[in-house]
């Protein structure tokens, strides 16, 4: 395979960190080569939907929560890890 031909996805994992997430988004907007996808993963964040990138590369959106606050940071990896193969 060609590196022209190849195909980058972003994968990332947030809880609390909005700031972050803005600015990661920022800097895949104003890349040369666009994210073939990007998926975020919110750990209990469920204001998470109010963010909604207006511009490529826009956002899958997966929600994890847990019950008992904890950060299920192995549940979130195992969800993504499939859709962005």
């Amino acid at each position: 395979m060609r590196l022209d031909d190849a195909k980058v996805g972003v994968v990332t994992i947030v809880s609390g960190r909005r700031a972050h997430l803005v600015n990661q988004h920022r800097a895949l907007a104003s890349s040369i080569t666009a994210p073939h996808c990007y998926i975020v993963v919110a750990m209990n964040e469920p204001a998470i939907h109010e963010w909604m990138p207006e511009v490529h590369p826009y956002a899958d959106i997966i929600t994890v929560d847990s019950p008992d606050q904890r950060l299920p940071l192995a549940a979130a990896r195992n969800l993504v890890a499939s859709p962005a193969a």
